[in-house]
């Protein structure tokens, strides 16, 4: 997850009445290890601010881990009913669905989830190389095929978030800066050698309005 990600998340997130928000369910969370020292930014602005509040947060993921509250596949009926335990108001699936097969399943469980007025935030590459972990499937969707996914919920933000990577190669480059709604702000044009790569994910928040 990019730092700008996490930030403009968690902006939103504590932006809204906690009561459906919380408890959130953190699909494919990893561990506490990547949380808060391989990207320390998600737990500092993401979950902390959650702690210290007294809000709960349910890290869920396949594999058993430390940091990881709920062990599971959410294709398993024993582990979707220990979730219809749990009171959750909100899931974050962050860049997740590029990673399997069955997006359509599981988008249908995720929605499943949560109650009328509830959320998902949800983020997925767009302008991004070849990842594996363990899969990926080259899904970059544009916002409409994305929230095509959640038919029974409303867009109620979204945005693009961006990294620069600085690399060297031997021929000019033209960059072209975009803002969230599409439209060009800045073209640059690189010295040889020199080339800033942009790194995109998309992000979207969304609200169930039917039940």
């Amino acid at each position: 997850m990019f730092k700008e990600e996490a930030r403009w998340l968690a902006n939103i997130i504590y932006s809204l009445n906690p009561n459906t928000v919380f408890p959130i369910l953190n699909i494919g969370s990893s561990n506490q290890k990547f949380r808060e020292h391989e990207q320390p930014w998600i737990d500092e602005l993401l979950f902390k601010p959650a702690r210290t509040k007294g809000y709960s947060v349910i890290h869920a993921d396949m594999k058993n881990d430390t940091g990881v509250d709920l062990v599971g596949d959410l294709c398993d009926l024993d582990f979707l009913q220990k979730l219809s335990e749990m009171n959750i108001q909100s899931v974050l699936c962050s860049n997740l669905l590029e990673h399997i097969t069955n997006r359509e399943e599981i988008c249908q469980i995720i929605s499943s989830i949560i109650p009328k007025a509830g959320y998902i935030f949800v983020t997925v590459p767009y302008k991004y190389p070849y990842h594996r972990d363990p899969i990926d499937t080259m899904f970059r969707p544009d916002i409409q095929e994305l929230s095509s996914l959640f038919p029974d919920f409303k867009i109620v933000n979204w945005r693009n978030s961006c990294r620069r990577l600085f690399s060297a190669i031997n021929y000019h480059y033209t960059c072209i800066i975009y803002t969230c709604n599409g439209h060009s702000t800045d073209v640059t044009h690189l010295p040889t050698f020199e080339v800033v790569r942009f790194f995109k994910i998309r992000i979207m928040v969304i609200q169930r309005y039917f039940c």
